[in-house]
């Protein structure tokens, strides 16, 4: 008796009649981080971390996500944390556009618990990463002080590195 095998859109076929289904290799693809946590150092220091959320809160997407986290960081006195993220589409970016507002940016916003004073990090060009999918991102980027009409410019720069998802 011969054999022979077939691929054909991703099924393998074999003149037994039995098939065997291969999903396509993503290129770059990592599971997805089982907390949302970002790492600050530079003029802040420490770490903020929250469960992930579900899919349907759709809290996280393509373009990235916002996160409203409790905590301190060393170097700062707020006690609420706001990291924004941002990306035109899913992928990976490293050209960064915050005062522009065009293309990916990234922005750190600290407030006191009363709320009365926040200080604020954002993006530079060119100094950092920032990967989105529909359901995950990750980011290691530099941030500068920046002065915005809510609050005053953060001290020095903060480096981020970090890594979020959703749940099914």
């Amino acid at each position: 008796m011969s054999a022979f095998t077939v691929i054909r859109n991703g099924a393998i076929a074999s003149a037994c009649g039995l098939a065997l289904t291969i999903a396509p290799a993503v290129a770059g693809a990592a599971s997805a981080p089982s907390q949302t946590s970002f790492k600050f150092t530079g003029s802040v220091t420490g770490t903020l971390s929250e469960p992930n959320t579900p899919c349907s809160q759709q809290v996280v997407t393509a373009k990235g996500a916002t996160f409203m986290l409790n905590g301190t960081l060393k170097g700062a006195p707020a006690t609420q944390w706001t990291i924004q993220l941002y990306a035109p589409k899913a992928g990976t970016w490293k050209n960064f556009a915050q005062e522009n507002g065009e293309g990916p940016n990234v922005a750190l916003i600290g407030a006191t618990a009363d709320g009365t004073t926040n200080w604020n990090w954002a993006s530079e060009t060119k100094n950092g990463t920032i990967t989105t999918t529909h359901t995950s991102g990750k980011v290691s980027i530099t941030l500068g002080g920046y002065s915005s009409f809510r609050g005053k410019p953060g001290k020095g720069k903060v480096h981020v590195t970090g890594a979020w998802a959703c749940t099914p």
